[in-house]
């Protein structure tokens, strides 16, 4: 059971399975029965690439704004049991915010639950973290109210209140503003790879564009270096991705960008590795998804700024 717990660290799966994990709502749908041509898809890297600096409007107009509603919600289980132990994995997180570009603020809600727990000779012992709360960010700090946790073993710290950090913590709790830089630049990193297909459908007011990945093509070009031993290739061939689509949409009279996302679906179904007593069953299930999409949002400081 260590062992097997030691193969998966050293494959970098459960890093790879909190790298994709959030759920997998279709934000932006369109007619993508039919994959575009080369020429298409060189046509449309070229209009991704003029339309970087008109994503979010026309930032020098009067009475410009731009909103934009951001929403990722990540799940992951894993399973591993053998030799009298079993160990159990449980992670999901949400996060919802709205963007405004005008001001450079951004307010929601962010919350996050994970819980490991193991069982052996009758008894068990779970340890995890958890925080649950509002978010502000602008350019004097990030602002939260709610709660954290973290627990296991003879431990159970627990903490609730308002704090402000420095802009620099945004990220790793993944309240930001995409720029118009990186947003291109995920788009043309897909449009340019050799393993996607490529759908578009411009029948309408707004062009809608889906990038599928080959995901056999992926696992070979960016997981197998992880697969040192014939037990890590082993899971890597039995981890099935269901899905892993790119989608942004956009207006091609004024370049305004509509929606941008990604969902990622993937699974691992109970496989055994190892022989004898050192012999575990593993399973894992990881859905993701993460979408900003234009809307019309307003951000508002909390009243109580000072009291942070």
């Amino acid at each position: 059971m260590k062992k097997v717990l030691a193969v998966l660290l050293s494959a970098g799966l459960i890093a790879s399975a909190v790298l994709f994990a959030g759920c997998s709502d279709i934000r932006i749908n369109g007619d993508f029965s039919t994959a575009a041509t080369q020429e298409e898809v060189t046509a449309l890297a070229a209009t991704v690439s003029a339309n970087q600096d008109k994503w979010f409007g026309d930032a020098t107009a009067e009475g410009w704004a731009y909103g934009m509603e951001i929403t990722s919600n990540a799940k992951l289980e894993m399973k591993i049991s053998g030799g009298g132990m079993e160990m159990t994995t449980k992670s999901d997180a949400s996060i919802d915010l709205d963007v405004a570009y005008e001001t450079q603020t951004v307010s929601g809600k962010v919350k996050v639950n994970a819980e490991s727990k193991v069982s052996a000779l009758g008894q068990s012992e779970s340890r995890g973290v958890s925080f649950d709360g509002k978010a502000y960010l602008d350019d004097t700090g990030l602002y939260f109210d709610g709660s954290a946790r973290e627990y296991g073993g003879d431990e159970d710290f627990k903490l609730s209140g308002k704090y402000r950090y420095p802009n620099s913590a945004a990220s790793s709790m993944g309240i930001e503003l995409p720029t118009a830089v990186s947003i291109t630049g995920g788009i043309l990193d897909a449009l340019q790879d050799e393993n996607v297909t490529v759908y578009i459908d411009d029948g309408g007011e707004e062009t809608k564009v889906k990038i599928s990945y080959d995901v056999d093509a992926f696992m070979e070009e960016y997981l197998s270096d992880y697969a040192a031993t014939e037990t890590e290739q082993l899971l890597l061939d039995k981890l099935n991705f269901e899905a892993m689509d790119l989608y942004f949409s956009f207006v091609p009279e004024t370049g305004l960008l509509t929606g941008y996302g990604m969902v990622v679906k993937a699974n691992l179904s109970e496989v055994t590795i190892g022989s004898g007593d050192e012999a575990a069953r593993v399973s894992m299930s990881i859905s993701s998804s993460g979408w900003y999409m234009k809307g019309d949002v307003t951000v508002k400081a909390p009243s109580d700024l000072g009291s942070y």
